[in-house]
Protein backbone atom coordinates (compact mmCIF):
# COMPACT_ATOMS: atom_id res chain seq x y z
CA UNK A 1 0.00 0.00 0.00
CA UNK A 2 1.83 2.87 -1.09
CA UNK A 3 0.04 5.74 0.79
CA UNK A 4 1.10 4.36 3.98
CA UNK A 5 4.36 6.47 5.09
CA UNK A 6 4.80 6.15 8.74
CA UNK A 7 5.53 3.87 11.64
CA UNK A 8 4.32 4.58 15.62
CA UNK A 9 7.21 5.23 18.07
CA UNK A 10 5.96 5.44 21.48
CA UNK A 11 7.38 7.55 23.81
CA UNK A 12 7.70 5.39 26.56
CA UNK A 13 9.70 3.15 23.92
CA UNK A 14 13.35 3.43 26.06
CA UNK A 15 10.81 2.60 29.37
CA UNK A 16 10.32 -0.83 27.98
CA UNK A 17 12.76 -3.52 29.77
CA UNK A 18 13.65 -5.26 26.55
CA UNK A 19 14.80 -2.14 25.17
CA UNK A 20 16.64 -1.06 28.87
CA UNK A 21 18.68 -4.78 28.51
CA UNK A 22 19.51 -4.05 24.91
CA UNK A 23 21.27 -0.85 26.54
CA UNK A 24 23.14 -2.71 28.88
CA UNK A 25 24.73 -4.38 25.77
CA UNK A 26 28.16 -3.25 24.35
CA UNK A 27 26.90 -2.96 20.95
CA UNK A 28 23.77 -1.26 21.99
CA UNK A 29 23.34 2.06 20.08
CA UNK A 30 23.92 -0.35 16.93
CA UNK A 31 21.17 -2.50 17.88
CA UNK A 32 18.96 0.01 18.84
CA UNK A 33 18.91 1.64 15.03
CA UNK A 34 19.17 -1.69 13.66
CA UNK A 35 16.04 -2.44 15.52
CA UNK A 36 14.60 1.04 14.35
CA UNK A 37 15.24 0.36 10.62
CA UNK A 38 13.26 -2.99 10.88
CA UNK A 39 10.45 -1.12 11.84
CA UNK A 40 10.53 1.10 8.83
CA UNK A 41 11.45 -1.12 6.53
CA UNK A 42 8.61 -3.81 7.57
CA UNK A 43 6.66 -0.34 7.33
CA UNK A 44 7.64 -0.09 3.69
CA UNK A 45 6.91 -3.40 3.20
CA UNK A 46 3.45 -2.99 4.77
CA UNK A 47 2.31 -6.63 5.52
CA UNK A 48 1.75 -7.08 8.77
CA UNK A 49 5.16 -7.15 9.94
CA UNK A 50 6.34 -8.97 7.52
CA UNK A 51 10.46 -7.95 6.06
CA UNK A 52 10.43 -9.25 2.42
CA UNK A 53 12.65 -7.42 -0.65
CA UNK A 54 9.05 -8.93 -2.70
CA UNK A 55 6.55 -11.75 -2.02
CA UNK A 56 9.09 -14.85 -3.06
CA UNK A 57 12.12 -13.15 -1.45
CA UNK A 58 12.66 -12.51 1.95
CA UNK A 59 15.37 -10.75 3.32
CA UNK A 60 18.65 -12.38 4.72
CA UNK A 61 20.98 -10.94 6.83
CA UNK A 62 23.20 -10.31 4.26
CA UNK A 63 20.80 -8.05 2.01
CA UNK A 64 20.25 -6.41 5.44
CA UNK A 65 23.57 -5.92 6.46
CA UNK A 66 24.22 -4.00 3.05
CA UNK A 67 20.89 -2.17 3.25
CA UNK A 68 21.60 -1.12 7.00
CA UNK A 69 25.15 -0.39 6.21
CA UNK A 70 26.17 -2.65 9.58
CA UNK A 71 28.89 -5.09 10.02
CA UNK A 72 27.18 -8.80 8.97
CA UNK A 73 28.05 -9.98 12.51
CA UNK A 74 26.33 -6.89 13.87
CA UNK A 75 23.08 -7.61 11.98
CA UNK A 76 23.40 -11.16 13.28
CA UNK A 77 23.52 -10.03 16.92
CA UNK A 78 21.25 -8.12 16.40
CA UNK A 79 18.60 -10.57 15.01
CA UNK A 80 19.66 -13.10 17.59
CA UNK A 81 18.71 -10.71 20.18
CA UNK A 82 15.86 -9.46 18.70
CA UNK A 83 14.44 -13.13 18.47
CA UNK A 84 15.55 -14.14 22.40
CA UNK A 85 13.53 -11.01 23.00
CA UNK A 86 10.20 -12.09 20.88
CA UNK A 87 10.90 -9.10 19.10
CA UNK A 88 10.98 -10.38 16.05
CA UNK A 89 10.08 -14.31 14.65
CA UNK A 90 10.88 -16.03 12.08
CA UNK A 91 7.61 -17.49 9.85
CA UNK A 92 8.53 -20.14 6.72
CA UNK A 93 12.11 -18.31 5.82
CA UNK A 94 10.73 -14.56 6.41
CA UNK A 95 11.20 -12.54 9.52
CA UNK A 96 8.31 -10.62 11.13
CA UNK A 97 8.10 -8.02 13.63
CA UNK A 98 6.58 -9.73 16.63
CA UNK A 99 2.99 -7.74 17.48
CA UNK A 100 3.16 -5.47 14.45
CA UNK A 101 -0.22 -3.53 15.27
CA UNK A 102 1.76 -1.99 18.11
CA UNK A 103 3.85 -0.42 15.25
CA UNK A 104 1.32 0.57 13.21
CA UNK A 105 -1.25 3.26 12.99
CA UNK A 106 -4.59 0.86 12.40
CA UNK A 107 -7.03 3.75 12.14
CA UNK A 108 -4.75 5.33 9.59
CA UNK A 109 -4.82 2.13 7.64
CA UNK A 110 -8.24 1.74 8.34
CA UNK A 111 -8.84 5.40 6.62
CA UNK A 112 -6.64 4.21 3.71
CA UNK A 113 -9.03 1.13 3.10
CA UNK A 114 -11.79 3.37 3.25
CA UNK A 115 -11.01 5.71 1.10
CA UNK A 116 -10.00 2.53 -0.89
CA UNK A 117 -13.69 1.49 -0.70
CA UNK A 118 -15.20 5.11 -1.98
CA UNK A 119 -13.05 4.86 -5.38
CA UNK A 120 -14.39 1.62 -5.72
CA UNK A 121 -18.04 2.21 -4.91
CA UNK A 122 -17.48 5.89 -7.41
CA UNK A 123 -15.80 3.39 -10.39
CA UNK A 124 -18.83 0.93 -9.78
CA UNK A 125 -21.65 3.83 -10.18
CA UNK A 126 -20.04 5.34 -13.44
CA UNK A 127 -19.74 2.31 -15.09
CA UNK A 128 -23.26 1.84 -13.86
CA UNK A 129 -24.29 5.08 -15.43
CA UNK A 130 -22.49 4.24 -18.46
CA UNK A 131 -24.59 0.86 -18.91
CA UNK A 132 -27.50 2.85 -18.08
CA UNK A 133 -26.93 5.63 -21.01
CA UNK A 134 -26.27 2.75 -23.39
CA UNK A 135 -29.66 1.22 -23.00
CA UNK A 136 -31.97 2.18 -26.21
CA UNK A 137 -35.64 1.62 -26.83
CA UNK A 138 -35.02 -0.19 -29.95
CA UNK A 139 -34.48 -3.53 -28.93
CA UNK A 140 -35.50 -6.08 -31.20
CA UNK A 141 -37.21 -8.54 -28.18
CA UNK A 142 -37.86 -6.51 -25.06
CA UNK A 143 -38.88 -9.79 -23.08
CA UNK A 144 -36.11 -11.69 -23.49
CA UNK A 145 -33.21 -8.70 -22.96
CA UNK A 146 -34.99 -7.95 -20.10
CA UNK A 147 -35.25 -11.19 -18.62
CA UNK A 148 -31.27 -11.71 -19.52
CA UNK A 149 -30.16 -8.68 -17.92
CA UNK A 150 -32.31 -9.45 -14.87
CA UNK A 151 -30.47 -12.52 -14.48
CA UNK A 152 -26.89 -11.13 -14.56
CA UNK A 153 -27.76 -8.90 -12.28
CA UNK A 154 -28.79 -11.58 -9.77
CA UNK A 155 -24.87 -13.32 -10.41
CA UNK A 156 -23.47 -9.93 -10.01
CA UNK A 157 -24.99 -9.59 -6.77
CA UNK A 158 -24.37 -12.52 -4.95
CA UNK A 159 -20.84 -12.33 -6.46
CA UNK A 160 -19.69 -9.00 -5.17
CA UNK A 161 -21.50 -9.31 -1.92
CA UNK A 162 -18.76 -11.68 -1.27
CA UNK A 163 -14.87 -9.94 0.30
CA UNK A 164 -12.44 -11.61 -1.89
CA UNK A 165 -10.16 -12.52 1.42
CA UNK A 166 -13.35 -14.86 2.85
CA UNK A 167 -13.81 -16.46 -0.37
CA UNK A 168 -10.15 -16.99 -0.69
CA UNK A 169 -9.97 -18.66 2.90
CA UNK A 170 -13.59 -20.76 2.48
CA UNK A 171 -12.36 -22.13 -0.75
CA UNK A 172 -8.46 -22.25 -0.94
CA UNK A 173 -7.35 -22.11 2.93
CA UNK A 174 -5.59 -19.63 5.07
CA UNK A 175 -5.12 -16.45 3.57
CA UNK A 176 -1.58 -15.23 4.06
CA UNK A 177 -0.50 -11.86 4.19
CA UNK A 178 1.25 -11.31 1.12
CA UNK A 179 -1.69 -12.65 -0.81
CA UNK A 180 -4.37 -10.10 1.13
CA UNK A 181 -1.55 -7.51 -0.40
CA UNK A 182 -1.82 -8.78 -3.61
CA UNK A 183 -5.69 -8.61 -3.51
CA UNK A 184 -5.97 -5.22 -1.79
CA UNK A 185 -3.08 -3.80 -4.86
CA UNK A 186 -5.63 -5.16 -7.32
CA UNK A 187 -8.55 -3.27 -5.98
CA UNK A 188 -6.22 0.05 -5.25
CA UNK A 189 -5.47 -0.54 -9.01
CA UNK A 190 -9.49 -0.45 -10.35
CA UNK A 191 -10.11 -4.71 -10.18
CA UNK A 192 -13.43 -4.55 -9.17
CA UNK A 193 -13.84 -7.05 -5.71
CA UNK A 194 -16.41 -9.55 -7.85
CA UNK A 195 -14.03 -10.27 -10.73
CA UNK A 196 -11.16 -11.17 -8.18
CA UNK A 197 -13.76 -13.51 -6.43
CA UNK A 198 -15.04 -14.89 -10.29
CA UNK A 199 -11.22 -15.35 -11.56
CA UNK A 200 -10.61 -17.80 -8.26
CA UNK A 201 -14.35 -19.56 -8.72
CA UNK A 202 -12.85 -20.34 -12.31
CA UNK A 203 -9.53 -21.21 -10.92
CA UNK A 204 -11.54 -23.61 -8.78
CA UNK A 205 -13.38 -24.50 -12.06
CA UNK A 206 -9.85 -25.90 -14.03
CA UNK A 207 -9.17 -28.05 -10.79
CA UNK A 208 -6.53 -24.77 -10.20
CA UNK A 209 -7.05 -23.87 -6.73
CA UNK A 210 -3.91 -21.46 -6.15
CA UNK A 211 -3.14 -17.76 -5.96
CA UNK A 212 -0.94 -17.92 -9.19
CA UNK A 213 -3.54 -19.15 -10.96
CA UNK A 214 -5.88 -16.91 -9.54
CA UNK A 215 -3.65 -13.74 -10.53
CA UNK A 216 -2.46 -14.26 -13.81
CA UNK A 217 -6.21 -14.52 -14.69
CA UNK A 218 -6.98 -11.10 -13.07
CA UNK A 219 -3.35 -9.89 -14.93
CA UNK A 220 -4.31 -11.09 -18.38
CA UNK A 221 -8.00 -9.49 -17.76
CA UNK A 222 -6.19 -6.05 -16.96
CA UNK A 223 -4.22 -6.50 -20.17
CA UNK A 224 -7.47 -5.97 -21.98
CA UNK A 225 -8.77 -3.23 -19.92
CA UNK A 226 -11.04 -5.71 -18.07
CA UNK A 227 -11.68 -4.63 -14.54
CA UNK A 228 -15.02 -5.25 -13.77
CA UNK A 229 -17.54 -8.49 -13.31
CA UNK A 230 -19.43 -7.00 -16.46
CA UNK A 231 -16.48 -6.07 -18.98
CA UNK A 232 -15.59 -9.85 -18.29
CA UNK A 233 -18.70 -11.24 -19.20
CA UNK A 234 -19.03 -9.21 -21.94
CA UNK A 235 -15.81 -9.65 -23.20
CA UNK A 236 -16.97 -13.55 -22.99
CA UNK A 237 -19.63 -13.37 -24.64
CA UNK A 238 -18.07 -11.66 -27.36
CA UNK A 239 -15.13 -14.23 -27.97
CA UNK A 240 -18.28 -16.99 -27.82
CA UNK A 241 -19.68 -15.70 -30.53
CA UNK A 242 -16.59 -15.26 -32.76
CA UNK A 243 -15.91 -18.73 -32.10
CA UNK A 244 -18.95 -19.90 -33.02
CA UNK A 245 -18.88 -17.57 -36.05
CA UNK A 246 -15.70 -19.58 -37.14
CA UNK A 247 -16.75 -22.52 -39.91
CA UNK A 248 -15.44 -25.79 -38.25
CA UNK A 249 -12.50 -27.70 -40.72
CA UNK A 250 -13.90 -30.68 -42.65
CA UNK A 251 -11.62 -32.65 -44.35
CA UNK A 252 -11.83 -32.68 -48.29
CA UNK A 253 -13.43 -35.65 -49.72
CA UNK A 254 -11.57 -37.79 -51.60
CA UNK A 255 -12.26 -38.46 -54.67
CA UNK A 256 -12.13 -41.11 -57.38
CA UNK A 257 -9.77 -40.10 -60.37
CA UNK A 258 -11.99 -42.16 -62.45
CA UNK A 259 -15.30 -40.71 -64.13
CA UNK A 260 -18.87 -42.58 -64.20
CA UNK A 261 -18.45 -42.91 -67.84
CA UNK A 262 -15.39 -44.61 -67.24
CA UNK A 263 -16.42 -46.60 -64.63
CA UNK A 264 -19.42 -47.94 -67.24
CA UNK A 265 -17.08 -48.76 -69.78
CA UNK A 266 -14.82 -50.64 -67.44
CA UNK A 267 -17.47 -52.91 -66.37
CA UNK A 268 -18.85 -53.49 -70.28
CA UNK A 269 -14.91 -54.87 -70.93
CA UNK A 270 -15.12 -57.01 -67.28
CA UNK A 271 -18.56 -58.17 -68.29
CA UNK A 272 -18.01 -59.22 -72.01
CA UNK A 273 -14.96 -60.96 -71.07
CA UNK A 274 -16.98 -62.75 -68.52
CA UNK A 275 -19.13 -63.94 -71.38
Amino acid sequence: MSDVKWIKLTIAMFDDEKIKLIESMPDKDAILIIWIKLLVLAGKANASGYLYLNKNIPYTDEMLSFLFNRPLNTIRLALDTFKRFGMIHVDEGYLCITNWEKHQNIEGLDKIRAQTRQRVAKFREKQKQLQECNVTETLSNETEVEVEVDIEKDFTTTITTIKPEKFYQDNFGLITPFIAQDILGFIEKGVEEGLIVAAMQLALKNNAPTWNYTSTIIINCMKKNIKTLEQFESHEKNRKKDMAKVTPFKPPVRKSGISEDCMDEIWKEISNGTK
